[in-house]
């Protein structure tokens, strides 16, 4: 069928010079009295999978612009040759370039943000009874953006820590181990040490993790006693009891020193556990921009309090990151700087992260400054004799069994054993805990104790 939007009498006269040019969908391929507008006529120049047929159809076989490559047009040949300049320049241009630019917008796509902007176009492109703006959909999609690049970055904050934490495990592996073999011969050390298991632990069956803890604990305790009759002999004049002494001494001095870094810890715990303290990304990139406000009197007093504890707050955190290396290790690199950084709290993570961090982080020194004094009480320790023992033989045993009494974290096994601590006192609101239900840490709060009391009536 033809439209024609002209005279059809004179539609196929070709001395009519008025003869208009015709729109259709049928296109007559072939025919020299109809010039044709459509896709399906493809020339030599373009790029078709249909015939070439015969006709004075534009682009068939009488190229209107002739020497062209690719591309139907001035516009089109302009357009080829653009993307041959920017091809030229993207491998030249560096690929760390920001996203969303250039060849990168690929990877903001498939970046957190680019899939939470996706999210949220999409929930904004949904059914709605009233009119959805293109602000409310960039401000759906802006939120979902930041949600998803939160969750991504606590998701590789963990995967940090928990590396972080391995290496350290193997580290203090190696350190137990040099410790022990440093003063033995390690295959005759080995040899001993389990014709000891077989002569005190008969029916420990050797593989079983009872068999290699106790394994290890006579290890240690030979390893022990040659490191200190070895270190004894070579002094000459010093005893067991001031090697003892001193180590008491040094333990000390730890603790002293570690005096500041409990009394900051502790500040720390009180500004995250007040309910109106706001941390993560958002905060710690608007902080100076609201002090500069609070400095010109723009802010409300609440604001300005509010502003001068995150500052606190980031003070205190910066000044844990080079106190979390091993004291005499040596001096700490960047990278190290930016693990321990990622390892401890800080202004740009969550509420709840910063609250566990700090808590824990709290709980080791504790456990650090209780540990210390357990060692002095132990040194001057009163024998069955009535005399004082003035040494620390035995006190790794002695320690063991205090763990087991004060562990360092709480651990619950059941809903019922979490109830009970509730409700007997033991646990209270703002404490961490270790659910071992779940395995991962909390804290407790108002709900729980609510939930414990209800159970227990």
């Amino acid at each position: 069928m033809v439209v024609s939007f002209r005279n059809p009498n004179n539609l196929y006269n070709p001395n009519n010079p008025n003869r208009g040019e015709e729109f259709t969908g049928t296109n007559f391929l072939g025919n020299p009295n109809f010039p044709q507008y459509s896709a399906l006529q493809a020339g030599q120049n373009f790029y078709s999978n249909l015939p070439n047929y015969r006709g004075s159809a534009y682009g068939v076989n009488n190229p209107v612009l002739p020497n062209t490559s690719k591309g139907s047009s001035s516009l089109g040949q302009q357009m080829n040759m653009n993307n041959q300049m920017g091809m030229a320049n993207r491998q030249a241009t560096s690929t760390n370039t920001p996203p969303n630019f250039r060849n990168n917008l690929l990877n903001y796509a498939l970046s957190p943000s680019g899939k939470g902007m996706a999210q949220g176009l999409l929930e904004a492109s949904g059914y709605s009874n009233t009119p959805v703006s293109m602000g409310q959909a960039l401000a759906l999609g802006m939120k979902r953006s930041n949600e998803a690049t939160q969750y991504a970055d606590a998701q590789k904050l963990k995967e940090q820590q928990f590396q972080f934490q391995k290496d350290q495990a193997k580290i203090n592996e190696r350190l137990v181990e040099s410790q022990i073999f440093k003063n033995m011969n390690p295959q005759q050390a080995l040899s001993n040490t389990a014709k000891q298991m077989k002569d005190a632990f008969p029916n420990l069956i050797p593989g079983t993790p009872e068999y290699q803890n106790k394994f290890m604990e006579l290890l240690k305790n030979n390893a022990s006693s040659v490191s200190i009759t070895n270190e004894a002999q070579g002094k000459g004049a010093d005893t067991m009891a001031e090697l003892d002494a001193k180590e008491v001494a040094k333990t000390r001095e730890l603790v002293s020193n570690n005096f500041e870094l409990i009394s900051r810890l502790g500040i720390m715990e009180s500004i995250v556990d007040d309910p109106d303290f706001k941390t993560g990304p958002l905060t710690a990139s608007t902080l100076p921009i609201r002090k500069f406000l609070a400095e010109q009197g723009f802010l409300t007093d609440d604001a300005k309090e509010k502003v001068s504890k995150q500052q606190l707050f980031e003070a205190y955190a910066n000044y844990l990151v080079p106190r979390m290396r091993v004291v005499g290790s040596g001096s700490t690199s960047d990278f190290e700087a930016q693990l321990f950084a990622s390892a401890t709290a800080g202004l740009g993570k969550d509420e709840q992260s910063n609250r566990i961090l700090v808590k824990s982080f709290k709980l080791m020194q504790d456990h650090m400054k209780f540990a210390a004094q357990e060692k002095e009480d132990y040194f001057y320790r009163t024998l069955e004799n009535g005399t004082t023992a003035y040494n620390l033989q035995g006190f790794n045993q002695h320690m063991e069994q205090k763990l087991k009494e004060k562990p360092i974290f709480k651990k619950y096994e059941s809903d019922q054993a979490f109830d009970d601590a509730i409700n007997n006192g033991s646990l209270k609101k703002n404490e961490l805990y270790y659910d071992m239900v779940s395995n991962q840490f909390r804290i407790v709060d108002d709900a729980m104790i609510k939930d414990a009391q209800q159970n227990k009536g």
